[in-house]
């Protein structure tokens, strides 16, 4: 079930990143993260402070210039051979939007605080460099001190195998408000 789940999710996030509707919604300007380099910032999160697995620079500028460029960044969410579920970094709202589809059932955020420890010490590892323009980030980058918000509070998910499914449902239609197609399980 996971591997597969992540090779969908892995073809389909790009997909959707090429479609115009993708960039822009409701709530501003959208980046949707890969599960691949959201899996990478966990994984800074659960490592020594002092050193990032990810050490490209180049890549790494351009990554969180691309974060701080959105007002919404779309970070898949894996608790590894488990479950998936997206959590949004709403820099307007110094929030966490977390869009699951167990409901307010899931709150095992372990996973998700590494993912945002990782991106705050990628920002700053980017910020020792150079200057960074977070104008839309009026909340500062601490994004990993920012409270995480159950988005969906009821069980939208009947079975125990399309969390996927329905997190790559979550990040197509998540306006920042509220879903803008009406997304169900039959």
């Amino acid at each position: 079930m996971h591997k597969s789940c992540l090779k969908v999710i892995s073809l389909y996030v790009p997909l959707m990143r090429h479609e115009e509707q993708g960039h822009h919604r409701e709530g501003g300007n959208v980046y949707l993260e890969n599960s691949w380099f959201s899996q990478m910032l966990r994984g800074n999160g659960e490592q020594d402070p002092k050193k990032l697995t990810y050490n490209k620079y180049d890549v790494a500028e351009s990554r969180v210039n691309t974060y701080l460029k959105a007002d919404m960044v779309f970070l898949p969410i894996n608790i590894t051979k488990c479950h998936w579920y997206l959590a949004v970094v709403c820099a307007s709202k110094g929030e966490i939007q977390v869009l699951d589809s167990f409901g307010e059932k899931m709150t095992n955020w372990q996973d998700l605080r590494y993912t945002l420890i990782g991106m705050e010490r990628l920002i700053k590892h980017v910020a020792k460099k150079i200057q960074l323009d977070t104008s839309k980030w009026v909340h500062g980058i601490e994004v990993s001190s920012w409270k995480p918000r159950h988005m969906i509070t009821e069980q939208m998910q009947k079975d125990v195998c399309s969390c996927g499914l329905w997190m790559i449902n979550y990040m197509e239609y998540w306006t920042g408000t509220n879903l803008s197609n009406h997304v169900t399980q039959v």
